[in-house]
């Protein structure tokens, strides 16, 4: 039967149960989606760990090429029945050590990439590089049987297709229920409609029960009636009682009217209803409007705090030169007083240069605390100064990884807005450049830094011969949470822009150039 030919009654119905049929089974096939992903997730999440364990315990075995203690760290996997297979091979790519169960299988031809997980079958592999003070010393297989977790997988996904079929159970009866409520005034109606058809009958009247649209037409339908029933009282007593007639259709019109009043009436507390939530429509939009500031507040400082751990590292660099030179400076001390030559003078000259080293440690110190700072008021300052901020701290990474750098800046560039927040950005920009340029192996690596001053705007370019950023998300980079690293999470960017066109009213823009990639800021200057 075609639906155009089924009962009201019918349409609604299946429209209902397709409605209901569609929402729990996608709902259900979301639920072994996810099930499934987290199953995956965690089984490679414990082999990272695993993997991680053994190239800590089998560090200095693979070093020394110690073929029983590689397989005495192996032996760990005795109580993981899951792994079916490792294995230990030094930088040459010999087998030192290996483990394995019955149920071990041979992996595909593809090798899949170090550091990532590789699903096959019924199984899992992970290719872990074993490293040593930041050099690689060999290489760890790790295979796991995912048959078990196939298999609860499995019944899960039965449970949630007994849900499935009890949810679209009980969304027929709801359903039905429902429609019956709708359905039986149309057929209380239609009853009545052919009764005054085929009969005549005008003295039916329909029940209202409700005061819904339903209860509406019914109240028009029993006037109808009403209307007819007069008429025809009034055609046959049209001479006789015509002045009932007038008197009739006096009240009638006093009725019109009194109804014009209700509705005008209506009409007006409709218009004061919607005024009111007009106004509540603004407070809510003014509420989000300061729910968003904060969520911005939060998400710079998420980002400096992110920023902090690649700080740390810079911190690091910047304090194992003097820290090696404090050590030498000891040493020489112990070496002069056994020898005897140890004077005062020399005493003098030698805690002179170890306080000088001590002082630029300090000073280190103090140049990373101060670019931490929170901007509490937007203020004048001074661009080349906040640029170079961020460019000492960044500098000796830049140097570890032999990246030249180039500055050319303007004297006295005056902007106005939050000097710390924009060491952040130059810092984020810089910190993204300098890791574009180590992750394409660009030998001879470069970040060119230029600030000057053009049409009333603080102007600063930033390029690197890192390659570049893809075509196909160079038109993403700013959006949030889109982050093109393993690792990352795709906030740096956005919140530049945050800080440079919302907190600052300026403008930010990416470009690709001859082999690398240039940003763009500009400033309006103080004053302008």
């Amino acid at each position: 039967m075609k639906l155009a030919n089924l009962s009201i009654k019918g349409k609604l119905f299946f429209l209902g149960a397709v409605t209901a049929g569609v929402i729990v089974v996608l709902l259900g096939v979301f639920l072994a989606l996810m099930e499934w992903h987290e199953r995956r997730a965690h089984a490679a999440t414990e082999l990272t760990l695993d993997a991680a364990i053994v190239a800590d315990n089998a560090a200095h075995a693979v070093l020394f090429s110690d073929e029983r203690t590689a397989s005495e760290v192996l032996k760990q996997f005795n109580a993981k029945a899951n792994i079916v297979y490792a294995a230990i091979l030094n930088k040459s790519g010999l087998r030192l050590a290996e483990y394995e169960r019955a149920n071990r299988v041979d992996w595909p031809a593809v090798n899949p990439k170090p550091g990532k997980v590789f699903f096959y079958g019924v199984h899992a592999l992970l290719v872990h590089p074993l490293m040593f003070d930041g050099e690689k010393i060999g290489t760890l297989y790790l295979q796991r049987d995912m048959s078990g977790d196939y298999r609860e997988l499995a019944s899960k996904m039965a449970l949630i297709a007994l849900a499935t079929v009890l949810s679209l159970t009980v969304a027929a009866l709801i359903f039905f229920r429902i429609q019956r409520g709708i359905t039986e005034p149309i057929h209380v109606l239609s009853s009545m409609m052919q009764r005054v058809t085929f009969n005549s009958d005008y003295s039916v009247r329909v029940p209202i029960v409700s005061r819904d649209e339903f209860g509406t037409l019914g109240q028009g339908f029993n006037m109808m009636l009403e209307t007819i029933e007069e008429r025809d009282k009034s055609l046959e007593l049209v001479n006789e009682y015509l002045e009932k007639t007038v008197r009739e259709r006096t009240a009638e019109l006093e009725q019109a009217n009194a109804d014009l009043h209700r509705q005008v009436a209506e009409r007006e507390r409709a218009e004061q209803q919607l005024k009111v939530m007009n106004e509540n429509l603004e407070q809510l939009v003014q509420y989000e409007v300061a729910q968003n500031r904060e969520k911005d507040h939060l998400l710079i400082q998420q980002s400096r705090l992110a920023a902090m751990g690649e700080m740390v590292h810079n911190i690091a660099h910047q304090w194992r030169q003097p820290l090696n030179a404090l050590g030498l400076l000891v040493q020489n001390l112990d070496f002069d007083f056994r020898d005897g030559v140890l004077d005062r003078e020399t005493m003098d000259r030698q805690v002179a240069l170890a306080m000088e080293l001590i002082v630029g440690m300090s000073r280190t110190i103090d140049d990373f605390r101060q670019f931490f700072s929170h901007d509490k008021q937007p203020t004048d300052f001074d661009v080349g100064q906040a640029v170079t901020s961020a460019l000492t701290i960044i500098e000796p990474a830049l140097a570890h990884h032999r990246i030249a750098l180039d500055k050319h800046f303007e004297p006295k560039v005056l902007a106005h807005g939050y000097p710390s927040q924009f060491s952040q950005v130059v810092l984020n920009i810089v910190s993204n450049a300098k890791e574009a340029i180590t992750g394409s192996g660009t030998r001879g690596g470069r970040v060119t830094v230029r600030l000057g001053a053009e049409n009333g705007k603080a102007r600063l370019v930033i390029e690197d011969n890192g390659g570049g950023v893809p075509p196909e998300i160079l038109p993403k980079i700013f959006d949030p949470y889109f982050t093109s690293k393993d690792k990352g999470s795709g906030i740096g960017l956005y919140m530049s822009k945050t800080i440079i066109e919302r907190n600052m009213n300026g403008t930010i823009a990416a470009e690709n150039q001859d082999g690398g990639a240039r940003f763009v800021i500009e400033l309006p200057l103080a004053g302008s």
